[in-house]
C-alpha cells in the first residue's frame, strides 16, 4: 500500500550488566592500584547504564505497509511482521506508533516506529485486529472527517 523511510527503536537493555575488571596484584604500586580501581568503577557504572531498560535505536531503512503485514527493510535484510502478530499498539505522537508482540523466535519486542506511514500502519492493525480501539476515534482530525463526508466518502465505523 505504501512505503517510505523509517526509524525503529526498541525498549530494553543495551547490555546484560556484565563487565570485565582489572585484577589487583600484590606487586601493584599505589598509582597502579588507583588507576585500576577507577577503571573498574567506570566499567561497573557503564554496565549498570547498559543494563537499564530504556528506548534505544534499533535500525532504520524503508518501511512497507501492506494490508496483512509490516515490512522493515534495513541493511540486515527485510523483516516481516504480521499485523496479527502485534499484541498491543498505540500512537505516541504524529508519525510515531509503539507496538508490542512476540517474534517468530519467541521473544517479546517493544518497538517504537517513526515513519510518515505510522498512522496508516496503526489504522490497518486496529481496523483488522482491535476494533474498537480508543486511538482510532482521535486518529483522524474532525476537519478530515468533515471533508471526507462532504465528498461522499464512507467512513469506517471506529467505535463499538
Amino acid at each position: 500500500m505504501a512505503s517510505g523511510p523509517y526509524r525503529r527503536d526498541y525498549f530494553g537493555p543495551a547490555g546484560d550488566g556484565t563487565y570485565s575488571t582489572h585484577a589487583f596484584h600484590h606487586r601493584d604500586t599505589v598509582l597502579t592500584l588507583s588507576a585500576k580501581a577507577v577503571a573498574n568503577s567506570r566499567r561497573r557504572h557503564r554496565a549498570r547504564e547498559e543494563a537499564a531498560d530504556r528506548w534505544r535505536p534499533l535500525d532504520s531503512g524503508t518501511f512497507y505497509v501492506s494490508t496483512r503485514a509490516l515490512f522493515f527493510e534495513s541493511w540486515t535484510g527485510v523483516r516481516r511482521w504480521s499485523l496479527g502478530g502485534i499484541d498491543a499498539a498505540y500512537m505516541t505522537a504524529r508519525s510515531q506508533f509503539r507496538f508490542t508482540g512476540v517474534s517468530d523466535q519467541g521473544y517479546e519486542v517493544h518497538w517504537l516506529v517513526t515513519s510518515a506511514w505510522a498512522e496508516l500502519a496503526f489504522a490497518l492493525w486496529a481496523l483488522t485486529c482491535r476494533v474498537p480501539h480508543p486511538h482510532l476515534l482521535t486518529l483522524f482530525p474532525e476537519e478530515w472527517r468533515a471533508r471526507a463526508r462532504a465528498r461522499g466518502l464512507a467512513l469506517p465505523r471506529l467505535d463499538p
